[in-house]
């Protein structure tokens, strides 16, 4: 390697040596001026003698100036700058303490720093209480750069720029009479001057200034130049420890580089995701669900070509999550327009009551219109109950105590829009004839049933799922089965009554418990809300006490006409909906492949946005709601 090394002469035009490579005599001029080619890509070098920064011309492998040589530099122009290291120096061995002549002298205590045990060495505090320590073990405690510094007295925070010096302490020490013995000459020093001692003791016990490089060397300070003359074998090769150690340095301040970088890029990632999430849209915005909605309908062929768009319901991490609250929405938004309805009407009737018609009459249109907001106000009260129990909208929360467990906040809401929805049959029933209360429940049914399988379908289908039954539309989200169950019984109790629609339950779910005909199965749905937690010994036994109530009140002379037409009338709800989600499902089909076949092969264009099916079904749904709404 030293045949290999350059000589340098530093003057002002910049940097002339003459080189032993290949052993050929050869003179460079390197020019230190910011005016090099572009095609030349210096190098800087750094050396401990040499305070200005030298720009070497590339292809140069090692420098010698003044007598100090620089490591061989890597023919990599891209790499770091180097990194400035400390020499290494000899280390005193803290085997032993300044002891005072006494030991028991309580006033030594007073100067002496908690971190290292020793006298203080430029008394100084962290700025926030009045504990002093060494300035050069406060500053080691501020320089963790693992884990926030802390002051080791008050846990304050503890930075480099807030450490502050006690000079006033440091005056004190000097005129305070606390003299201490030197532990290697037994020298007697003032207190204040034991560091500075300690630094020139010739008879300080010290370590190589190699240790870190494997020499085990101690003695005293005396012997410390003979040692690195003649004995020490790591000072013989000091070149190759020091280009070792700017190796070590320049790797480890790489390292430190790129971890910062990975700590940006994981940061601008992270932003990034952000932005795609805000930008992307959710389940829970009313405006992204309509928008959703009538791409999948209207335009299936640029929903499927689009697809990275919709993402949340579409991917199979959280997708379905985010159908489950599209679902939740398709089936209740029906009935809140259907309820809305009502009590706007009532709030109408209210406002436009006329004393002067009599006070009769105004006292009837008062007591309806009440009755007529008592659905808004159950309405309200179960999206409260929803919004309550909103951890996930695909299942509902459990509440345990004991061994009762139950989903009471499913329950609660099942029975408060089960009355909304007899109130407001109830209402239609006074304010127009039964053949309107049974168009307006018929127009609600249609919209809650027929749509929601049509857009599920095409979802499922979109997302690489095989086509859905109609167990799965209804258990897509957790408010299908209430509001199915809703709808088919608020119907039962408000067209024909409430006993009757006792009777037909009670037989109906002890025949589907009981008997195993296919046709029994599918009229009556296995998850029929709260009925289906009623076992075969509860459902014989309130069945025996509505029989023996109607013995009692007919003493047989009758024949059980309402119950009868309650249970035929049960079954034709059941088989009209499990028809309505049939033809859903059916449709949703036809429309997702309706839209990709619209979409050209290998490519992004599209035949035709537009889908005759389902731009008819969505209008058929907006009619509906339409309805409904005029009906205000």
């Amino acid at each position: 390697a030293g045949n290999r090394l350059q000589r340098y002469t530093v003057n002002n035009n910049g940097i002339t040596f003459v080189g032993n490579l290949n052993g050929r005599q050869r003179t460079q001029q390197a020019e230190t001026t910011n005016n090099q080619s572009q095609q030349q890509v210096p190098r800087i070098l750094r050396f401990p003698s040499v305070t200005r920064q030298i720009r070497v011309p590339a292809g140069v492998n090692g420098v010698r100036i003044a007598g100090v040589t620089s490591p061989i530099q890597p023919s990599n122009p891209n790499t770091l700058p180097r990194v400035n290291i400390p020499k290494l120096v000899p280390q005193p061995i803290p085997n032993k303490k300044y002891a005072t002549p006494t030991e028991e002298d309580e006033s030594a205590e007073k100067y002496s720093c908690t971190i290292c045990c020793e006298l203080f060495t430029h008394p100084s505090s962290c700025g926030n209480c009045s504990s002093r320590f060494c300035y050069h073990c406060l500053k080691r405690v501020a320089s963790n750069p693992f884990k926030q510094a802390k002051c080791p007295a008050c846990r304050a925070q503890l930075t480099l720029d807030g450490i502050v010096q006690d000079k006033a302490l440091m005056r004190e020490m000097e005129i305070a009479d606390i003299h201490v013995n030197c532990p290697d000459c037994g020298e007697r020093i003032k207190a204040a001057f034991a560091k500075d001692h300690e630094s020139s003791c010739p008879h300080t016990m010290m370590r190589c200034k190699n240790a870190i490089m494997g020499c085990t060397w101690h003695g005293p300070r005396k012997d410390l130049d003979h040692h690195l003359a003649t004995h020490c074998h790591v000072e013989q090769i000091a070149g190759l420890v020091d280009q070792f150690r700017h190796v070590k340095a320049d790797q480890e301040a790489a390292i430190i580089s790129l971890q910062q970088k990975q700590f940006l890029s994981n940061q601008m990632v992270d932003l990034n995701t952000a932005w795609i999430r805000k930008s992307l849209p959710s389940p829970y915005n009313i405006f992204d669900l309509m928008n959703l909605i009538y791409n999948i309908s209207c335009t299936p062929a640029y929903f499927l070509a689009t697809a990275d768009i919709w993402t949340p319901f579409l991917s199979n991490h959280g997708a379905q999550e985010s159908r489950a609250a599209l679902c939740n929405f398709l089936y209740l938004l029906p009935t809140i327009f259907n309820i809305c309805r009502v009590s706007i009407g009532g709030y109408r009737l209210m406002i436009s009551i006329n004393f002067t018609d009599g006070l009769h009459l105004a006292a009837d249109q008062m007591l309806l219109g009440i009755f007529s907001i008592i659905p808004f106000i159950l309405l309200i009260a179960s999206v409260s109950c929803l919004l309550m129990d909103g951890q996930s909208s695909l299942k509902w929360n459990s509440v345990k105590i004991g061994k009762f467990d139950r989903k009471i906040m499913r329950d609660i809401i099942t029975m408060a829009l089960l009355t909304a929805n007899v109130v407001v049959i109830e209402c239609d029933n006074s304010d127009y004839a039964a053949s309107s209360a049974v168009f307006l429940w018929i127009v609600t049914v249609t919209a809650t049933i027929f749509f929601p399988p049509v857009i599920l379908t095409v979802l499922g289908l979109a997302s690489g799922i095989s086509e859905p039954n109609p167990h799965q539309i209804f258990c897509a989200g957790r408010c299908a089965v209430v509001v199915s169950f809703v709808l088919r019984h608020a119907a039962l109790v408000g067209f024909i009554g409430l006993s009757p629609a006792i009777d037909a339950v009670l037989l109906l779910q002890l025949a589907r418990k009981n008997i195993t005909f296919v046709v029994c199965h599918n009229l009556v749905p296995y998850n029929d809300g709260i009925w289906s937690m009623l076992g075969n010994d509860a459902l014989l036994i309130l069945l025996a006490g509505r029989f023996s109530i109607w013995v009692l009140q007919t003493q047989l002379q009758e024949i059980p006409v309402l119950p009868i037409l309650a249970t035929t009338f049960l079954l034709v709800i059941n088989y009209v909906f499990q028809s309505l989600t049939h033809l859903g499902i059916m449709m949703g089909s036809i429309v997702f492949l309706e839209g990709r076949k619209n979409i050209l092969p290998g490519h992004m264009n599209i035949r035709s946005a537009f889908s005759v099916n389902g731009t008819t079904v969505f209008l058929l749904w907006s009619t509906l709601l339409l309805i409904l709404a005029v009906t205000f």
